[in-house]
């Protein structure tokens, strides 16, 4: 026991030094004198300011556009004044910035335009880089997305955090790359792949937003390990939340929640991955999908790696189980409908707060004639409750309820939109067209209308001729006026 203690004891020690060490080393690293360059007031371009720059030094970029291809060679800290407004434009002839030095650092630009099936941002064998704050669009006028935003070749330790990514082929493309964290990003509508992970191992992929992509993150081949996937938000994916393909294994996919996809798990030539606390919702075709009988065969759907007390899995929104005990997970297991095992502690809600998803919006009926009057409601997802309805009927008119009816008075085509507020000031937007037509005369009554407006004027007429004889004859009353002048 006391040689025991002793050892314990020695070894807490070396890893206090080595703990030390790696801070003098990394304290070493920073405290060299920085420099700020500022372009364009230093130099006109921000590749001449790399070359100019000594080790750590800032370069300071002022809002505009700038046509050029960036090396980023020297472990310098590009920094734009505004994400929005300082351009970095490759015009398409190749690579915008591509970093060769570890620890070198980008925030704060807009980069895009890179060549046909290039990368915007490429970082190639290096270390210790951050891409922080940018906005990343590959081939932002292009008839379809093609390229990387960010390319990681056997480069580690990197920090890709808090960038918008649009218009790319992959939005992150790791391959051979380990020990990287992306997060906070958010991979929109324009990106058919969010992330793209080949072969690489220990990456940490949380808090991202994938937002109707093909697949949100792509696990491909035998060496693509380790990796921890958690609270990611995946939704409206045309094919995948995440799909596992080709021998991907001892992956940890946590917290995650998956909403409105065609399938939120998909699972080819894969097994031996683990999953607890996620959230299921409205999948288009199936919430986990194994392609071949031996996929999912050894993948683990609850928490017993945590060696915790108490089991959980994940929440499934179609389980229709039952908690007679008031614990929380359903007494009957989740089973899964191809096969690759169960969910045996299925949640009976979900574990983290399911963020505000707009489904649709359904007007009932949608279509009519003038004065039209329907009834509008708003599917939506979320557990941040209560919601706040904000509705425009395109004719003037609003309405803040959740389940308005509204009439319209004249014919028209109208954009009948709702805004949705949750708990947290999360809003999502959507639209819908109501046809209101013009009353339809039908083709019967113009004969009719006809024939009686002939009626009158010949009723009319016999009226008016009877009365003018009338009065014409003896005695009547143009006779006795006549007779009177006399």
């Amino acid at each position: 026991m006391i040689y025991s203690g002793l050892r314990f004891k020695a070894t807490l020690f070396l890893l206090v030094l080595l703990s030390a060490a790696f801070t003098v080393s990394s304290m070493s690293i920073f405290s060299v004198h920085a420099s700020t360059i500022h372009v364009p007031g230093d130099y006109p371009t921000i590749q001449k300011a790399i070359n100019a720059a000594g080790v750590n030094d800032i370069i300071l970029v002022s809002e505009g556009t700038y046509h050029e291809l960036v090396s980023l060679n020297k472990t310098v800290h590009l920094i734009g004044t505004d994400r929005a407004t300082t351009i970095l434009d490759g015009q398409g002839q190749g690579t915008v910035v591509n970093v060769t030095s570890n620890a070198a650092s980008i925030t704060g630009f807009t980069i895009q335009n890179t060549v046909v099936d290039g990368q915007t941002v490429e970082l190639f064998q290096v270390k210790s880089v951050n891409v922080t704050g940018n906005n990343i669009l590959a081939n932002p006028t292009g008839s379809r997305p093609t390229g990387s935003g960010v390319n990681l070749f056997r480069s580690n330790n990197t920090l890709i955090d808090r960038n918008i990514f649009s218009s790319n082929l992959y939005a992150v493309n790791v391959s051979w790359s380990t020990q990287n964290r992306i997060s906070n990003n958010q991979m929109v509508t324009s990106d058919p792949i969010g992330i793209e992970v080949t072969d690489s191992l220990s990456n940490v992929i949380i808090g991202n937003s994938f937002i109707s992509n093909q697949d949100g993150i792509d696990l491909t081949d035998a060496l693509s390990n380790l990796n921890n996937i958690t609270r990611n938000l995946f939704r409206g994916a045309s094919f995948s939340g995440v799909f596992f393909l080709d021998r991907p294994a001892g992956n940890l996919v946590v917290e995650n929640t998956f909403s409105l996809n065609h399938i939120a798990v998909n699972m080819q030539n894969a097994t031996g991955n683990a999953f607890y606390h996620n959230s299921f919702l409205r999948s288009g075709f199936r919430h986990l999908n194994h392609v071949f009988p031996a996929d999912g065969g050894t993948d683990v759907w609850d928490n017993r790696s945590l060696g915790g007390p108490k089991l959980g899995g994940n929440y499934w929104d179609d389980y229709n189980g039952t908690d007679p005990d008031g614990d929380r997970i359903g007494d009957t297991p989740y089973r899964f409908p191809t096969g690759g095992g169960q969910d045996s502690y299925p949640l009976m809600a979900p574990f983290a707060p399911v963020p505000l998803a707009l489904a649709s919006i359904v007007a009932s009926p949608r279509a009519g004639t003038a004065p039209f009057t329907t009834t509008f409601k708003a599917d939506v997802l979320g557990t941040l409750k209560p919601f706040a309805y904000s509705w425009n009927f395109g004719d003037s008119a609003s309405d803040n309820t959740a389940s308005p009816s509204h009439t319209f008075g004249t014919p028209g085509n109208y954009s009948v939109s709702v805004t949705v507020r949750d708990m947290s000031g999360a809003t999502e937007t959507g639209t819908i067209s109501v046809l209101v037509s013009a009353p339809v005369v039908p083709p019967w009554t113009i004969p009719v209308v006809i024939v009686l407006a002939l009626s009158l004027s010949i009723i009319g007429l016999i009226y008016y001729r009877r009365r003018k004889r009338s009065r014409d004859e003896p005695g009547g009353p143009q006779t006795v006026k006549k007779v009177r002048r006399k």
